[in-house]
C-alpha cells in the first residue's frame, strides 16, 4: 500500500504583475522556506475540465527543462486553486522591454535565437506552445530571452498534428481560421510575429489594429480576421528604419500565410537569424523633433536625425566624429535640407541600411 506524505508550503503574495486569463493572475511571492522571492501563476481550478489535468501545465515546464525555458521550482493546490511557483526575473518581460524602447538589431536577434533555442526543445519532444508572445517571454538576470507559460501547449500525435485549443487572437495563424487542426507551423508563425513586434515596439504594431475599429468604437472582428488570413495583418513592409532587410525577409518568411511556404521547422529559423552580420548596431533615440538613431563603430560614433521643420517639411542631418573628439562631420550623402517626411524617412533607412556609411 503505498504511503502518502501530506506537507504545508507557505508563501505570501506581494504583488500582483499580471492577468493571463480570466481564471489565472501572476504573483510576486515570498517563498517562506527558501526566503526568496518567487512568481506565483495561480489558476482556478473551475478552468478545467476533470482533476486529472490540474498539474498539466507544470508537468509540460517540468518535462522541457532547457536554459531557454522557464524552470518549474514546484506546485501544489488549495481548496479552489492550483499553483505553478518559478523563479522571479528583475529585468521582466521582452513585453515590458518594448514598450520602454525600440530595441538595438542585436538586441532583438539575441533574444530571439535565445526563445526559439528554448521553442526548437519543446519541439523535438512533440510539444507546442501555441502562445508565444512577447509577454510570455521573460530576461533572466544573465539577459536571456526565457520561454515560459505553457498554459495552453498541447502534445501533437504521431503526424506531428493536434486539435486547436484557446488562443490569444492577436497571435493567431491564418490556418486556423480554416481547421482546427494544427502543426508546428502555428508556433512558427506566433514567433515571427513576437520577433516581428520586437523590431517595432507594441505601439506601431497595435496601432494597425485601428483600421479595424468602426466608428461606434466597436472592433470588426470579422475584418480583422480577414486581414489575417490575407496576410495584411500585420503590415509586412512595415517596420522601424533601422531594420535590416535580411531580418525583415526571414520574418516575412515565418509570417507567411499559408504553411508550406514558412519555415518548416524552428531550426531552419535560427539557422537565417544566426546568419546575420551587424555591422552598425543602430539605436533609435528619443528626440522631441523628431526622430534619431546613433551607433558606435571602430571608435566612431554615427547620428541620423530627422527633424521636423514644420507640419510639412522635415531636414535628414547624418554626421560622424571620433569619440575622443567633439568636432562632427556631415555625412554629405545622408543629408537633406527641405524634403517631404516620405522622402526624409526613405533616406534614413538608406543610410542606416549602408554597411560601409
Amino acid at each position: 500500500m503505498l504511503d502518502y506524505t501530506k506537507t504545508d508550503l507557505h508563501f505570501k503574495i506581494l504583488k500582483d504583475i499580471g492577468q493571463e486569463g480570466k481564471n489565472s493572475t501572476v504573483h510576486i511571492a515570498h517563498d517562506y522556506q527558501l526566503d526568496t522571492e518567487i512568481v506565483v501563476k495561480k489558476i482556478s481550478k473551475s478552468d478545467f475540465k476533470n482533476d486529472s489535468e490540474f498539474f498539466d501545465e507544470a508537468k509540460k515546464l517540468y518535462s522541457s527543462n532547457h536554459p531557454n525555458i522557464a524552470p518549474i521550482q514546484y506546485s501544489c493546490q488549495d481548496k479552489d486553486f492550483i499553483y505553478i511557483t518559478m523563479p522571479f526575473y528583475q529585468k521582466g518581460s521582452l513585453n515590458s522591454l518594448i514598450n520602454k524602447r525600440p530595441l538595438r538589431v542585436s538586441e532583438i536577434v539575441k533574444y530571439s535565437i535565445d526563445f526559439l533555442s528554448g521553442l526548437h526543445h519543446i519541439h523535438t519532444k512533440q510539444l507546442l506552445h501555441c502562445d508565444i508572445k512577447p509577454t510570455n517571454i521573460l530576461i533572466s538576470d544573465s539577459n536571456d530571452a526565457i520561454l515560459t507559460d505553457f498554459g495552453l501547449a498541447k502534445y501533437l500525435n504521431n503526424d506531428g498534428l493536434t486539435l486547436l485549443g484557446k488562443f490569444y487572437d492577436l497571435h493567431r495563424a491564418p490556418e486556423t481560421l480554416q481547421t482546427e487542426i494544427i502543426s508546428n507551423h502555428s508556433d512558427i508563425f506566433q514567433a515571427g510575429l513576437t520577433i516581428y513586434r520586437l523590431c517595432n515596439g507594441n505601439v506601431f504594431f497595435k496601432r494597425q489594429l485601428d483600421r479595424f475599429v468602426n466608428k461606434d468604437n466597436s472592433f470588426n472582428y470579422d475584418s480583422f480576421l480577414k486581414s489575417v488570413f490575407e496576410g495584411k495583418f500585420p503590415n509586412r513592409s512595415a517596420y522601424l528604419e533601422h531594420i535590416p532587410q535580411t531580418l525583415r525577409n526571414y520574418i516575412r518568411k515565418a509570417l507567411h500565410p499559408n504553411p508550406a511556404d514558412r519555415y518548416q521547422s524552428v531550426l531552419e529559423f535560427l539557422n537565417d537569424l544566426s546568419k546575420i552580420e551587424i555591422t552598425h548596431d543602430w539605436q533609435m533615440l528619443p528626440n522631441g523633433n523628431g526622430c534619431t538613431w546613433q551607433c558606435f563603430k571602430d571608435n566612431k560614433e554615427y547620428i541620423v536625425s530627422v527633424l521636423n521643420k514644420d507640419a510639412k517639411t522635415a531636414e535628414v542631418k547624418s554626421t560622424k566624429r571620433v569619440q575622443t573628439k567633439a568636432k562632427e562631420t556631415r555625412i554629405t550623402k545622408y543629408c537633406e535640407k527641405s524634403t517631404t517626411f516620405d522622402k526624409a524617412y526613405a533616406l534614413v533607412k538608406k543610410a542606416l541600411n549602408n554597411n560601409s556609411i
